[in-house]
């Protein structure tokens, strides 16, 4: 099931955040979109910037949090993948002498 032109959705799974969307770009050519956001204790990182794996994650990372089938689908339906580790660092150091 495609989204309309403008919609986007949000999607809450078993530990996961998902975001769609559905839009136009150059030539009124329809994109749609999926991030998907989790917590990784693992501090791997996809230095090769190997979109196969990164999709391969995706998906598995979908299916095993319970999304609906129709964010799998998209999922699968994506060409572009990319990921960004996000981290947090505490920005007020504690002072020292």
């Amino acid at each position: 099931n495609r989204g309309n032109d403008g919609e986007i959705h949000q999607w809450f799974g078993d530990g996961t955040y998902a975001l769609t969307a559905q839009y136009r770009g150059l030539n009124s050519e329809p994109f749609e979109m999926i991030a998907l956001v989790f917590r990784d204790e693992n501090d791997n990182e996809n230095s090769n910037w190997d979109t196969g794996e990164v999709k391969k994650m995706c998906v598995d990372r979908l299916k095993q949090t319970n999304n609906p089938q129709e964010v799998v689908d998209l999922a699968q339906r994506c060409d572009r993948f990319f990921d960004v580790g996000v981290y947090y660092y505490p920005s007020l150091q504690p002072w020292t002498s």
